[in-house]
């Protein structure tokens, strides 16, 4: 029968390393599935949960086995999972799962979720294993699946040590058991249709946090879906029918990311609501008149800067009519040294007109003092000289 849970214990940190029962989502299908699976396999057995971690499955087995031992290597996974689900029926202890600390042919059955991977001590782990287990013992193991764990995703777990393909795991029981079973899992989202009779599976559904109801079938079937004929029907075969979602496997999808995001949601929601009600009313009114002065503060601020603005503006205008002015009279000189420049070229004109016709005339003198009738006619010319002095 199972205990009550002493809820004065403190949870364990959830790191990823270790399923946690306040966790949700994906990891929590893979794992309370695994215990509960097993558990019909330990209906007054003596039990053994090699890493046990924080000792929910160790409780769930406790509830229909006669004993359950739960081993971890962490002391502090193994001090916590005692406080909180310790009884008669169900201890920990604290060793490693390539050394069990237990008698050999002691227990009937083992199990071991998620282990492993952790360690490269395999074959030590299965020594220890086969050496505790009677005669006609069980082991109950579950290791994730290296091509389609971490190869097809392109995903390293940065607590697994030594991830295993199918074929290696088979490998590795067929050493130490003669017989092997193997199922396969995974958390899907989609439809089923599920044979009855011979062919059918059974259904666990979880009814608190370690308990559940186990049928033959799927349960709560909501269809009947039928074959007939009057002749021969086709082999019963169960079916599962899935789609992608945004791109993604639905498992993914609604298992991982939606989960996040709404956790997340919840958690703002959560520590906003915390933070309304950490205060009082007066504590508001306090909070609401330092946000009114700080406010009120930012209002001045924000008038000295638009007066500020206003003296640049005005500033900037005197400065530009101030250029305009200059640029008015600049224009005006320019064009009136355009102008007087245009003056002396016409007056350089004329000067060299001048000194030209200058020039043309003293020539022609000088050819007339050089002719015959200039020499010819000099005494005429003294003569009138002579008497324009007289006169």
């Amino acid at each position: 029968m199972a205990t009550q849970l002493d809820e004065h214990v403190e949870d364990l940190a959830f790191t990823g390393e270790r399923f946690m029962p306040e966790v949700a989502g994906q990891i929590a299908f893979e794992h309370l599935h695994r215990y509960h699976f097993a558990a019909r396999f330990c209906t007054g057995k003596q039990v053994v949960d090699v890493a046990c971690g924080e000792g929910y499955g160790s409780q769930i087995l406790s509830g229909v086995a006669d004993s359950v031992t739960g081993i971890d290597i962490s002391a502090e996974a193994v001090a916590h999972a005692a406080g909180r689900y310790g009884s008669d029926r169900l201890r920990f202890v604290e060793a490693s799962a390539a050394l069990l600390p237990l008698e050999d042919d002691s227990v009937d059955v083992v199990v071991s979720f998620e282990t492993i991977e952790h360690h490269d001590q395999h074959e030590e782990m299965l020594s220890e294993i086969r050496r505790v287990l009677r005669p006609g013992g069980l082991l109950v193991l579950s290791s994730p699946n290296k091509q389609y764990y971490s190869i097809d995703p392109g995903y390293s777990n940065p607590y697994h040590v030594k991830e295993l393909f199918r074929e290696e795991l088979l490998a590795l029981a067929g050493r130490y058991f003669g017989k092997v079973q193997v199922y396969s899992q995974r958390v899907v989202h989609g439809s089923l249709l599920v044979a009855e009779g011979k062919s059918a599976f059974s259904s666990i559904l979880g009814t608190g946090p370690d308990t559940s109801e186990s049928e033959t079938g799927l349960n709560r079937p909501l269809y009947d879906l039928i074959l007939a004929s009057d002749a021969g029907l086709p082999e019963a075969q169960s079916s599962f029918y899935e789609m992608k979602v945004h791109g993604l496997d639905a498992a993914t999808f609604y298992g991982v990311h939606l989960p996040e995001r709404v956790s997340d949601g919840d958690r703002q929601v959560a520590a906003l609501q915390a933070r309304i009600d950490n205060f009082s009313n007066d504590e508001l009114l306090r909070q609401l008149s330092i946000q009114h002065v700080a406010l009120q503060n930012v209002g001045e601020q924000v008038k000295q800067l638009e007066g500020l603005l206003a003296s640049s503006q005005q500033t900037l205008l005197t400065q530009f009519a101030g250029e305009g002015a200059l640029r008015d009279e600049l224009a005006r000189l320019v064009a009136q040294h355009n102008q007087d420049r245009e003056e002396v070229q016409r007056l350089q004109l004329a000067v060299t007109e001048q000194r030209l016709i200058g020039d043309q005339r003293e020539r022609e003198v000088q050819l007339l003092k050089e002719s015959r009738s200039w020499r010819y006619t000099g005494w005429l010319r003294r003569i009138t000289g002579s008497a324009r002095r007289h006169l």
